[in-house]
């Protein structure tokens, strides 16, 4: 939690797309069931803390193709394996 409030302090996350309702972020949220994948982040602040595992490369993409629109940030919170090839 310390570190979203970090983040958050600069910059001002209006839309989680991967939260339940008992973990969300920000008030505007995508469920499981709401698939944040097909949803439009167009216009919001976007905390991406991605479900990992195999499909975690969708949501890399989305967040990039999100970014492109006007007015959308997206930064996200991904493992990094620096010890990998």
């Amino acid at each position: 939690q310390a570190f979203y409030d970090k983040l958050n302090q600069q910059f001002e996350f209006t839309l989680d797309p991967c939260a339940t309702a008992a973990n969300a972020k920000c008030k505007k949220y995508f469920t499981e069931k709401d698939n944040g994948l097909f949803q439009d982040w167009g216009g919001h602040r976007v905390f991406v803390y991605p479900p990992y595992g195999r499909n975690i490369g969708a949501w890399i993409k989305k967040a990039y193709e999100e970014s492109k629109k006007h007015n959308t940030v997206a930064v996200m919170l991904i493992p990094s394996r620096t010890d990998t090839l």
